[in-house]
């Protein structure tokens, strides 16, 4: 397990010690590790729990899912319908069939942590489950009797689409055009080469991709985040006006 491990660490590594460009090019201030690691803790939490689980479920020779744990936690109409395994709907979205699959997907969450960074925790992991767990229901009434569905790509979209347009309320024109541009981005990553995807046996699950933003969109729409961004601005602003007068 020595390459998750060092998956795991590198994760970490990143998230701590890069510092990205403030928002204001005015504010020169620097930020702790410490700070760093409150500003994407949902993101640690999240990426370290999908390496723990494939820690845990992966074969140690293989590095690969096994087999009956992925019968159990993927999603698939068996599991649901005749198993009545209901927890699929979410904890496919925590496992993957391999490290190829686990790289990829830690890799996107971890540049998505831009978003935490400006949106906050909290929305953030809850866009994350919405979308997946949205995607997941949708996506069971389309996959084949013999398919089962794994990964966190869904959840992804969704934070990918929440990065374009959750940026407070937006106008309808705003929202589509974001919508549309996030699932043209989308699609792009599902259906771009896939031959060496089919190679390894299984292939990328489009639907959900496209389902777990357009989730996203939706709760945005109804549920606006606040204009962190504009706020901060006004805040720095403000103290910047009251140490002038001073």
């Amino acid at each position: 397990m020595i390459p998750l491990t060092l998956i795991l660490a590198l994760f970490w590594g990143i998230l701590l010690f890069y510092k990205p460009q403030n928002i204001s090019l005015k504010d020169n201030t620097t930020k702790s590790t410490w700070v760093h690691a409150k500003e994407t803790k949902g993101t640690i939490s999240l990426g370290s729990l999908i390496v723990l689980i494939s820690m845990a479920s992966f074969d140690a020779a293989t590095l690969k899912l096994n087999p009956a744990l992925g019968a159990i936690f993927g999603l698939s109409k068996q599991g649901i319908f005749e198993h009545k395994f209901f927890f699929q709907v979410l904890t496919s979205n925590f496992f993957h069939f391999d490290l190829l699959h686990l790289g990829g997907n830690i890799s996107a969450i971890l540049l998505l942590s831009a978003y935490e960074r400006r949106i906050g925790t909290s929305r953030y992991l809850l866009v994350f489950i919405i979308s997946a767990v949205a995607a997941s229901i949708l996506d069971l009434l389309l996959i084949r009797p013999d398919t089962v569905s794994l990964g966190s790509s869904a959840g992804i979209a969704g934070l990918a689409c929440g990065y374009f347009i959750d940026y407070g309320k937006l106008t309808k024109k705003e929202w589509t055009t974001g919508i549309l541009f996030t699932l043209f981005i989308v699609g792009l990553f599902s259906f771009y080469d896939n031959t060496q995807i089919a190679k390894l046996g299984y292939e990328i699950d489009w639907i959900a991709h496209l389902f777990g933003a357009i989730a996203a969109g939706a709760f945005i729409l109804l549920v606006p985040g606040k204009e962190l961004c504009k706020k901060e601005e006004q805040k720095k602003a403000s103290q910047t006006m009251q140490k002038r007068i001073l």
